[in-house]
């Protein structure tokens, strides 16, 4: 008898690559294995990641160990077998990296009125997806829950409400804050107010060699100098100043300055010195009746 035997030879088919068949935890491990057919056997075994639009060289061997996963490592993997009759790759294999909330945020669904209502929206990236959402109130300096799901609605809302909700995003695998949400509300002009600067003249001689300043009704002095700045008069007043003049001869008092301020229109006729605004209740005077006394 007469036998024929034939021996094929061919470089790698069927490259495989085989690792968990669920997802990872993020930190934890995980081992890829290449696999193939081939003839020699494979002599090499070459692993690759993908990094936009390249294939970069990570390793050699049968297996290829990442220690410490991150979502980092959520990238496709392949290897490529090679003998001396050629080398062949395998498909593409994307690791599914499992991890808790990151990059929680939370922001108005738009501008806001004062007195009117809003909706904060929370947001968050995570694998297996947010699961639950928790709003929190900031009051005094602890947080108070208010609140579930990932919107979440205000009613009249105030300018104190800045900066004072934040949301919780959980999964199975852990939980993150946002930052305390800005809220951009628009409100009317409040607490109108404007600034003046008082001065004391006298005639004297030898020359005055100080100023004294007071306020009605008080006995301490407020200020010392010729001049005495104001820094916020509102629509309600403050109490008259006056200020005392002296030198080594003597002193003298000067009639107190009474200072205001109205709300005036183009069309209204006042003897007052206005100090700067407009109409529609948002501007003010100052209105002053400087009597000094020689």
């Amino acid at each position: 008898y007469l036998y024929h035997f034939y021996l094929f030879t061919d470089r790698p088919k069927n490259v495989v690559v085989s690792g968990p068949s669920g997802g990872i935890a993020e930190g934890g491990s995980v081992t890829l294995t290449c696999s193939s057919d081939a003839n020699p056997p494979v002599e090499s075994y070459t692993w690759f990641k993908r990094s936009g639009t390249e294939d970069i060289k990570i390793g050699t061997g049968q297996n290829y160990t990442i220690t410490h996963t991150s979502v980092e490592d959520s990238h496709k993997y392949k290897c490529r077998a090679s003998n001396r009759h050629g080398s062949a790759f395998s498909e593409s294999t994307a690791l599914d990296i499992l991890y808790g909330p990151k990059r929680v945020s939370s922001r108005p669904s738009s501008e806001i009125l004062e007195g009117g209502s809003v909706t904060l929206i929370c947001s968050s990236e995570a694998n297996p997806p947010v699961k639950s959402y928790t709003w929190f109130k900031r009051s005094g300096k602890e947080d108070s829950q208010t609140g579930y799901g990932q919107n979440y609605s205000i009613r009249d809302v105030s300018i104190e409400d800045n900066y004072k909700y934040k949301c919780r995003a959980s999964n199975q695998h852990g939980s993150a804050f946002s930052e305390y949400t800005k809220l951009h509300i628009l409100y009317s002009p409040k607490k109108t107010s404007v600034s003046m600067t008082l001065k004391c003249n006298a005639d004297a001689n030898p020359l005055v060699m100080d100023y004294i300043w007071y306020k009605e009704g008080e006995r301490a002095p407020v200020a010392y100098g010729q001049t005495y700045s104001i820094a916020s008069i509102t629509k309600e007043g403050i109490a008259p100043f006056y200020c005392k003049a002296r030198n080594r001869i003597g002193h003298h008092f000067a009639r107190p300055v009474l200072v205001t301020c109205i709300e005036v229109c183009p069309k209204v006729k006042t003897a007052a010195a206005v100090i700067g605004g407009f109409c529609g209740g948002l501007a003010v005077v100052a209105v002053l009746n400087i009597l000094w006394i020689r």
